[in-house]
């Protein structure tokens, strides 16, 4: 019998990124719990995990550049790409009612999203965690009917608490895109390209590179800037591309590549585009 697919994830189970695994790879994996970042990739360089699955961007609070500079630095690639809709919902003990609680925990950019939900509820305490699955977990150690957590619907599930609000979100257009992670050399195939650069420190290599793109008929869907650490007012960009062809990958690293001092990419893999749900 085949070994199950072994997937990093950052969190515990019952977290988005699980969330995100499951839809990429189906049910029968095994999700390997990493509490940070790095420790996805970790867990790749060392074979402790075949892929792993890494949020990159969030419609609401863009994109996770940290996350980006990871990739770039480590010897994974990006293979694959998936998007998931973020629907915070409150899960408790037992027992456990909105009128009765007194403390919600989960990750800030969770409590962040929901406090318009607590405003009506004024004797909640809202506490900050490391994670909203985690939190959820904690709750159901705990065990009190005063306490309830906010995250997904898969982690109040997998901790055995019950749901006592959905949607609790302000915004509905939340999505957060992830990406697959393998310890390989980029892909030959693939319509899209997230590339890292650093320009010459040219008057308008940055209008050339633009121009050559446009030229090529490449979709540029995403552009950022950091800053280089020890070279002031130098930055290294970080770029999504859509190609219209096979044939254009190379054109377009070939076109490029004169106007850089460093070009890499960080990964080459099929586009899916963003299906709204309900």
């Amino acid at each position: 019998m085949k070994n199950r697919e072994r997937i990093a994830i950052q969190g515990i189970k019952g977290a988005f990124h699980e969330e995100a695994a499951r839809k990429l790879f189906g049910h029968e994996i095994e999700i390997v719990e990493c509490l940070e970042f790095q420790d996805e990739i970790k867990a790749l360089e060392s074979r402790m995990a075949d892929y792993a699955v890494m949020a990159i961007e969030n419609t609401i609070s863009g994109t996770i550049l940290n996350n980006y500079e990871l990739i770039r630095k480590s010897g994974v690639s990006i293979i694959g790409e998936t998007t998931i809709r973020i629907r915070q919902h409150l899960g408790g003990v037992p027992g456990a009612t909105l009128e009765n609680l007194r403390e919600v925990k989960s990750h800030y950019m969770a409590l962040n999203q929901c406090r318009n939900f607590f405003n009506k509820y004024p004797q909640i305490k809202l506490v900050e965690s490391q994670d909203t699955a985690l939190s959820i977990k904690d709750v159901a150690l705990e065990n009190h009917k005063s306490s309830a957590a906010i995250g997904s619907e898969l982690a109040i599930k997998e901790y055995g608490l019950e749901l006592i609000a959905k949607d609790l979100q302000a915004n509905d257009s939340n999505y957060t895109r992830f990406g697959v992670l393998q310890l390989k050399k980029y892909q030959d195939v693939g319509n899209k390209l997230s590339l890292s650069m650093i320009l010459k420190h040219e008057s308008g290599t940055l209008a050339k590179t633009l121009n050559k793109l446009h030229q090529l008929e490449v979709n540029l869907t995403k552009i950022e800037s950091v800053p280089i650490v020890g070279e002031p007012f130098r930055y290294r960009f970080y770029l999504d591309l859509i190609i219209p062809n096979e044939y254009s990958f190379g054109k377009t690293i070939e076109s490029i590549n004169p106007l850089t001092d460093e070009l890499k990419v960080l990964g080459r893999y099929k586009s899916e585009p963003l299906k709204k749900t309900s």
